[in-house]
């Protein structure tokens, strides 16, 4: 980037990255209030523990991998609630910076109102979507870190090609950081390879070399393309090792058992939004909607409203590529923009009849695929080419207001820029109020603090009543969200984790609701849950690791009040009791054939513990080449004035 470009972007950058903190405090000020994210997949807790679970080698799929280790560890140091709050703050701060980089790096800016018009509207759509908040309401904090480590990823992958040695070593360990980042979930670990590979592999950016600020150094040249992608593969590798080393687990240990329910990809694929309808389901994908989840969709999605917005933002992205038509650097846009329009039909065409028979073969025979089968995560990856094409809408418009009249009066360009902001806001108008309603704190009762102290220390597992993930507690606000016990407690907890899925079908043209049980894959809790409610003895339970049983007091479900069931707990020696929760022991020997080996526990965490390395040395690098990068020029400057 020029010196002119450069001293453009850093006059802008103060003013975007304030919007980036104004945008993301309006949509999640909720959080700022006291207590615990408790909403759907969201479960904040205080204090988390090095489970088998949170390392992904329990019973049941890795989904949360390595995002609750990361939780496990950070919360000896601080609380853990506060920290999930700080994570998604910064996830949204950043995707907005990312996009307003991703604008600056493919489209230089001229002056200081060029860059700053690019950076606020770029950053205002990559916060302000339908993606954002439906993921948000949803409660997949952890999936939108990811996505706001995509824009870093697109920018870093493009820099790798940069004729300075320092430069490129500088973009290596930040991309290699970023893919880290994305990789808090298995789907963001994918999405990052699959970004990083199409972005080490574009065209050269061309650059001004002799207007460089930083310090170049000729003696090295860029990595050949195949070379590129074997380096961003085996990133990969390491990124994705804390979630396959379970998945392939599993699979030795239970075989076909193991794999997903295939019932899940009907229940969690993409769908049209409102009266889009099923064969919307295209255009609820590329305006960022389309999420299973109809209960989480904005009520401006659910109502005609939709399609203005719709029609708006292909308008604006219309502009934006009417004005990269003249840019050296189409060719990049266009490559991002291809695969992206190749993962939106992708992603549609698993909606539909055929494609979900194609899916289903997929669970069905291959390990680890149902970690993939909300398929609409994937529309993240429209986000960075979305950003860059709004910020050469913002650059058009500015421009405009420069050379044009409008009804014989010069536009102000400021004011253009405002109200450009303005319309993407307005295209999600109801989004503070969809935050307000879901995202609302919770505080634990102390109940769950005497039953961790009773547990503390113990061996054997803990069964978890009543059945199911999903929990209705009254604090909740009637919200459901999954069962906080697993990340509450100190020991391995058993659920059986069936799923129920309220879907919306489309029949004879009017939508109706059905609900569809997706089945657990974890076969020691169903079997566990069966001996409880069938009355089996004590020494059964014993027998399946169990030496705690929880029964928790919700709104819903309801524990079954069966003369079995009494029988069993009969059995048991009470420990707690509090109106919320109760707490029993499995008296006798409990069994230790459950408990994953020590090699196991090994592999796993040493697997965690270099994810967060390639994290924590990436940014480190990262920081120490660019002071070295500028001392070098400094006293290049000194020795040359």
């Amino acid at each position: 980037m020029s010196r002119r470009a450069l001293r453009s972007v850093n006059a802008a950058l103060g003013w975007v990255t304030l919007w980036c903190v104004v945008l993301t405090s309006v949509l999640l000020w909720p959080l700022f209030k006291r207590g615990y994210l408790l909403t759907r997949d969201a479960v904040s807790t205080p204090r988390s523990y090095i489970t088998p679970s949170a390392l992904g080698i329990g019973d049941t799929s890795a989904r949360a991998v390595p995002q609750d280790a990361f939780l496990a560890i950070v919360s000896q140091f601080m609380d853990g609630g506060l920290a999930v709050k700080i994570l998604l703050f910064l996830a949204l701060i950043l995707a907005g910076l990312g996009a307003a980089g991703l604008g600056w790096y493919f489209l230089f800016p001229g002056t200081r109102g060029q860059a700053l018009a690019q950076g606020l509207v770029a950053a205002t759509f990559a916060i302000w979507n339908p993606f954002v908040v439906e993921r948000l309401l949803q409660g997949h904090w952890s999936l939108l870190v990811g996505y706001g480590a995509l824009p870093w990823i697109g920018l870093t992958g493009a820099m790798v090609m940069s004729p300075g040695r320092y430069t490129r070593l500088t973009a290596w360990a930040a991309l290699a950081a970023s893919m880290a980042v994305a990789g808090f979930t298995p789907t963001g670990a994918v999405m990052g390879i699959i970004f990083a590979v199409i972005s080490v592999g574009l065209p050269k950016r061309p650059i001004d070399v002799a207007e460089l600020r930083l310090a170049i150094d000729h003696t090295s040249s860029p990595l050949k393309y195949w070379q590129r992608v074997l380096v961003v593969l085996g990133i990969g590798l390491l990124v994705t090792l804390p979630w396959l080393y379970p998945s392939f687990l599993q699979v030795s240990h239970n075989g076909p058992a193991s794999l997903s329910d295939s019932a899940g990809i009907s229940a969690f694929a993409a769908r049209g939004e409102g009266p889009l309808g099923f064969l919307g389901t295209f255009f609820s994908l590329i305006s960022l909607g389309g999420i299973w989840n109809a209960d989480v969709v904005p009520a401006s999605r659910s109502s005609f409203f939709v399609f203005f917005a719709l029609a708006l933002q292909l308008v604006l992205l219309g502009v934006g590529v009417w004005r990269f038509r003249r840019s050296k650097t189409r060719r990049l846009v266009y490559l991002w923009a291809g695969a992206a329009l190749v993962a939106t039909v992708v992603i549609t065409f698993f909606s539909y009849p055929f494609g979900t028979h194609v899916a289903v073969w997929l669970v069905e025979h291959i390990p680890g695929a149902g970690l993939f089968r909300d398929t609409q995560k994937w529309m993240a990856l429209m986000m960075p080419i979305y950003a860059v094409l709004m910020s050469a809408c913002a650059r058009a418009v500015y421009e405009f207001s420069y050379r044009h009249k409008v009804f014989g009066a010069r536009v102000d360009a400021r004011g253009a820029i405002a109200v450009l902001c303005v319309l993407i806001i307005v295209m999600l108008p109801d989004a503070p109020l969809a935050t307000s309603k879901h995202l609302q704190p919770v505080i634990y009762s102390s109940s769950w603090n005497e039953i961790i102290k009773a547990v503390e220390g113990s061996n054997g597992d803990m069964a978890v009543l009543p059945a199911g993930q999903l929990r209705v507690f009254d604090r909740t606000g009637n919200r459901p969200v999954l069962d906080p016990s697993s990340r509450l407690m100190p020991v391995e907890v058993l659920n059986a984790d069936d799923l129920p899925v309220h879907m919306v079908r489309a029949v004879d043209g009017q939508e109706e609701r059905d609900t569809v049980v997706v089945a657990g894959e974890h076969v020691r809790a169903h079997q566990v849950e069966w001996a409880l409610l069938q009355g089996a003895p004590a020494g059964v339970l014993a027998s399946l690791g169990v030496r705690w049983v929880l029964i928790e007091n919700v709104v819903a479900p309801k524990v079954p009040d069966t003369l079995e069931f009494r029988n069993t707990l009969r059995g048991l020696e009470p420990v707690l009791t509090a109106p919320d929760l109760t707490l029993y022991r499995v008296p006798g020997i409990v069994s230790r054939d459950y408990s994953p080996t020590r090699w196991e526990w090994a592999f796993a965490f040493t697997f965690h513990i270099v994810w967060l390395l390639l994290m924590v040395v990436g940014y480190t690098a990262m920081t120490w080449l660019i002071v070295k990068d500028r001392k070098r020029a400094a006293e290049a400057s000194q020795e040359n004035p």
